[in-house]
């Protein structure tokens, strides 16, 4: 008798197979769920960021998430909302992340306390489940005593600073020194637009660098930068007498604060479109700083 050398072959009907790929047999996704606030310690009148992450590994309809009730706050106020999603892969599998962002403001100095946020979501058998972050105390402190842990980078709000108190002393010298100065403040004013374009024109080794997030934050502060110059140039000194320069028409200025806010969303934007936009308001600030240049020389010429 001759024994057969073959291995035992199982033969598994095909019906059995789409009963073990079902995907109710498959393991489902739990949410891993943190909180975190950037800054750690606000200052009063100033703002922070609340973001809760929700990520979870498989399809984006695996889990359902409801927009969160704002958290409860002391010392705080609830400013803004907003929501994101996120997909990266991790090796063969795809990670999805749910953030949920508020934006929070020092309202009272002391301890503060940001309370739980409670996060909803719904499984494809219809089933609901919640999950709950961690209460997060937050000191809010006044500007003199702040630790310097601020949104911008330190070497920014330097340079802010130090134009800052290159304006003081200008304008210190235009006192007293009125007539030897005037020629000096003249030029001043008509180059605050040329100088914004220069320094916007900067911020693009950013973009070409890929640093998104620094070319995004360098529009911001050279806009921010140059309304509080222009802004400072126009009132009228103390004394009495004419401003030393033009101030900004209305609609444009309504156009300059939509570019400044659209730039602080897109600071916490994760969209793939950001790049896109920040261009897009790079142009739209050069045209304006144009437009303004030839109305600052033209009212000079005037006068």
């Amino acid at each position: 008798m001759k024994l057969s050398l073959l291995p035992n072959i199982v033969i598994i009907p095909a019906a059995a197979l789409l009963f073990l790929s079902s995907p109710s047999l498959r393991a489902e996704p739990i949410p891993e769920v943190s909180v975190r606030l950037e800054p750690e310690e606000v200052v009063l009148g100033e703002t922070a960021t609340l973001t809760v992450s929700a990520a979870w590994t498989g399809e984006a309809s695996d889990l359902a998430f409801t927009r969160p009730d704002p958290p409860t706050v002391r010392g705080l106020a609830v400013t803004g909302s907003h929501q994101r999603g996120i997909t990266y892969r991790e090796g063969s599998d795809l990670r999805r992340v749910r953030e949920f962002i508020f934006t929070l403001r020092g309202e009272e100095e002391g301890p503060g306390r940001v309370g739980a946020v409670t996060l909803t979501y719904q499984r494809p058998d219809g089933s609901e489940h919640t999950v709950a972050t961690e209460v997060i105390p937050v000191p809010v402190v006044s500007r003199g005593s702040a630790r310097g842990n601020f949104p911008i980078p330190a070497t920014v709000a330097l340079a802010l600073a130090a134009a800052i108190l290159i304006a003081v002393y200008i304008r210190w010298m235009v006192r007293r020194y009125k007539k030897k100065s005037n020629e000096l403040i003249a030029d001043y004013v008509e180059n605050l637009e040329s100088q914004a374009r220069r320094d916007l024109e900067g911020t693009r080794r950013h973009r070409l660098e890929g640093e998104t997030g620094k070319y995004c934050d360098g529009l911001r502060t050279v806009l921010l930068h140059y309304r509080e110059q222009k802004t400072a140039a126009s009132q009228p000194p103390a004394g009495g007498g004419q401003a030393e320069s033009p101030g900004i028409p209305p609609e444009d200025e309504a156009e300059l604060d939509r570019i400044i806010d659209r730039l602080e969303e897109l600071r916490f934007s994760g969209s793939q479109k950001r790049l896109e936009e920040l261009d897009r308001l790079y142009r739209r600030a050069t045209l304006l700083l144009e437009r303004l240049e030839n109305l600052t020389a033209g009212r000079t010429a005037e006068n």
